[in-house]
Formats: structure tokens, sequence, C-alpha cells
């Protein structure tokens, strides 16, 4: 072989090599909002059209301090679709649409949308099941420099979602990014790895004007080492009233308040407020705080 075709071998190799090295892989999870239990339809698709005929709700959270510039929006809405079959207890649909945002600054941008379908049905007198999906895809975004220039990227996302439910208690378990997308805008590759979510929640009656709701949020990653659980307890006073203290991802206190029932109509408009902070040292200092809307229609939750 000549002495020509040997160089231009060796700087094939060394080309590849660079290009494989230059371009970091790095796992992508979403944001998980410290509301969880306001709008479990963004964790678990089966959940959507479980306690209300139509439900809409919003969230914003943003870190606070040096990093205030980082906030995630989302926006979820689902609707029950009337089954036609003249009999209580009847199997029934529901139908939603949910936008996600998460935003860092003016350089990073990542959007997320989805329909979802769930299927409800009564197994017993107190127990009903449900499944569902999330279906859509993820757009990130990224302003470059004069340089390196913008970039976009677009892939497919979904979620797998199951629940057990009656009036007073819920389990239930989602399979998220089940596609196992890689995401590229520029030169990071974002590896949108599976992971699991496992939730719970119940309704103690206390007396006729006050009652507990405890929920507990778990998700478990493709890495052994990475899981995050999240956990609340609301005491809500005669359904207008309610504060809650629970963990966030482990690291953060999160302290809410929230009117509920706003409107005359029952099971109505809801406005609650959250701030997190860290109790044990951080890396990052991780203060946030958290704002979410949702209004119910009929039957409403809880």
């Amino acid at each position: 072989m000549q002495i020509g075709g040997i160089k231009y071998i060796i700087l094939c190799i060394l080309f590849s090599t660079e290009v494989l090295f230059s371009q970091e892989i790095v796992s992508l999870y979403p944001i998980q909002f410290s509301q969880y239990f306001n709008s479990y339809p963004l964790v678990n698709p089966a959940m959507a059209g479980t306690y209300s005929d139509y439900n809409a709700s919003m969230g914003n959270q943003r870190l606070l301090g040096s990093f205030s510039k980082i906030s995630t929006y989302y926006f979820n809405a689902n609707m029950r679709i009337p089954n036609n079959r003249g009999y209580q207890n009847a199997p029934y649909s529901a139908i939603g649409v949910l936008f996600y945002n998460d935003r860092e600054g003016k350089y990073l941008n990542r959007t997320r949308m989805y329909l979802s379908y769930v299927w409800h049905a009564h197994v017993s007198k107190n127990l009903s099941i449900s499944g569902g999906f999330h279906a859509g895809g993820m757009n990130y975004s990224v302003k470059g420099t004069d340089l390196s220039g913008d970039g976009s990227d677009i892939v497919p996302d979904g979620t797998l979602g199951f629940q057990m439910y009656n009036d007073l208690f819920f389990v239930g378990i989602s399979y998220s990014q089940m596609f196992r997308s890689k995401v590229q805008p520029i030169e990071e590759i974002a590896h949108l790895l599976p992971y699991f979510n496992t939730m719970a929640g119940m309704k103690v009656n206390i007396s006729s004007d006050f009652k507990l709701k405890p929920d507990v949020l778990v998700r478990i990653t493709s890495h052994p080492e990475k899981y995050d659980i999240s956990f609340n307890t609301m005491g809500i006073w005669q359904d207008k009233v309610a504060f809650g203290v629970g963990l966030h991802a482990n690291n953060s206190i999160v302290n809410t308040f929230e009117l509920r029932n706003l409107t005359d109509r029952a099971k109505g408009l809801n406005i609650s407020l959250s701030y997190g902070f860290p109790y044990k040292k951080t890396g990052i200092v991780t203060r946030f705080m958290e704002i979410g809307l949702s209004y119910n229609m009929n039957r409403g939750r809880y």
C-alpha cells in the first residue's frame, strides 16, 4: 500500500475519533413539579378523567437567586368522552393534550407536546382501573454563538400508564420516554432514557370540616443509584383552604398554600403557591417558587 493511502486511513481514523469524543452524551429527564398532586396526568396519562368530567391545569416552577432565568411551564387539559351504553358504571374513555416547556435563559429551550387517550373501567363496586398513553414529541433548541450558529432537533416521545382507584385512594405506575430517543440540537447529544413513575394517594376524613390528603411520587431512572422521592400531605379545611408540607425530589422541603373552589360551581377553580428550599448542603442552591392553577367541572377531584 502506498504511503499516501496509509496517511489517508490514519487521518480518517483520527477524524472519526475526534468527532466521537466531541459529541458528549447526557441523560435528559423532565423537571419534576412539587405540585404534582394537582396534575397527576402530567406524570401518568392513566389518571386523566379519573375524578372530573373536564379538567384543565397549568403551572410554573422558577428557581430563585442566581438561577432565576431557569423556569418550567406546563399546561394540561383533558375531558371524558360520554358513554352511550345506558347503564351505570359503564366503561368510558378520556382524551387530553399536554404542553411542557423547560427554559434555561435565552439559550436552551426544551418543549414537549403530547396527545393522550385513557380507558376507564369498573372491576367491582369499590374499585376501578384505567390505562392510557401520551404520544407526541420533544423539540430541543439551542441559541448558539456567531461561530456555532443556532440548532434545533425534534424526536418522538411517549408514556404508558396504569392505575387502580376508588373515591378514597389511587395507586399507579407509568413508563416514560419509552422510545429511547436521542436529540442533538448542535454538538451535545441528549438521550431520553426511559424511567418509571410510581404514585399513590388517599383521602382521610378527620371530621366533616377537615381532611388530610397524603400523596407520594417515586421516579426510578435507568441509573440504579438515581431515584427521586417526593411526598406531600395537604390539610384541607371545608374544601376552601389547604396547607401542605412535603419533600421534593429527595433534597427540598416544600410548603404549599392553596385556595380551593374559588367559584360557586362544585370543585371549581383552585390556585396553589409553593416555596421550596434545600434541607441539606448541595452543590447548587435550589430554592424555588411554584404557582399552579386548576379547574374541574362536574364531579371534581375529592
